[in-house]
């Protein structure tokens, strides 16, 4: 029954946005949390940048949601989007019961059922899985590769978020682009229990009143900025 809803889901995102996100609409065949305009925003920004072979990372991908989106706009420069995560349901102190729990029941490893999400949506061959936390894969990358874009939608605590931001943003090229999910710049008491307060902290602190980064683009959770220079 979930599978027919998603399906209708989907079938509504196109009727209402065009056949030109038909790839992309495969998100909503995939369990996770993103909005169609939060979709939109980032399919555009991956989409919109030029340089031939360009490179993403995503810090967070559990199945794929937001990888798709990402990676089909990268169809057309055949750029790589590397995922990273540790694809064992962990997260924040919030997240992570619901996450092991769901990720428990999929019959199948979580990287597996990513790389199946992956492989249906036709996008293999510019996704690559880079299991392990930020941090380790961070240690690990090659510091003369700098990259393009990169997407913050892993551990939402603030300590977690700053640390990603601080550790991936002095790679990003300039032109280049920093995305934030689930970022509330204000988050009232009442709804404080529901609503992560991790990323909007790290955005108000390092990047709103930073000449260095330029807010180019909003929907609901979704922030995306560009660097204006080193």
């Amino acid at each position: 029954m979930k599978r027919y809803w998603q399906h209708k889901a989907r079938l509504r995102f196109i009727a209402k946005n065009g056949m030109r996100y038909f790839l992309m609409s495969r998100f909503h065949l995939i369990d996770g949390f993103l909005m169609d305009d939060e979709a939109i925003a980032l399919h555009e920004a991956s989409k919109s940048i030029v340089k031939k072979n360009p490179t993403i990372v995503e810090i967070g991908s559990w199945q794929g949601k937001s990888s798709i989106v990402i990676a089909s706009g990268l169809k057309k420069n055949q750029g790589k989007l590397y995922c990273v995560d540790p694809f064992n349901g962990a997260g924040d102190a919030r997240s992570a019961v619901r996450y092991s729990k769901d990720a428990a029941a999929l019959g199948r490893s979580l990287i597996e059922q990513f790389q199946k999400n992956i492989s249906d949506a036709g996008l293999s061959d510019l996704v690559e899985a880079m299991p392990g936390f930020s941090s380790e894969v961070r240690k690990k990358w090659n510091e003369t590769k700098h990259i393009d874009f990169i997407f913050i939608d892993g551990d939402h605590s603030y300590e977690a978020v700053k640390k990603d931001f601080l550790d991936w943003s002095p790679i990003v090229n300039v032109g280049g682009y920093v995305a934030f999910h689930d970022t509330y710049l204000n988050v009232p008491k009442d709804k404080s229990d529901r609503l992560h307060t991790g990323p909007g902290l790290v955005v108000k602190e390092f990047l709103l009143e930073n000449s260095k980064w330029k807010l180019v683009s909003r929907a609901n959770s979704l922030f995306i900025f560009q660097k204006n220079h080193e």
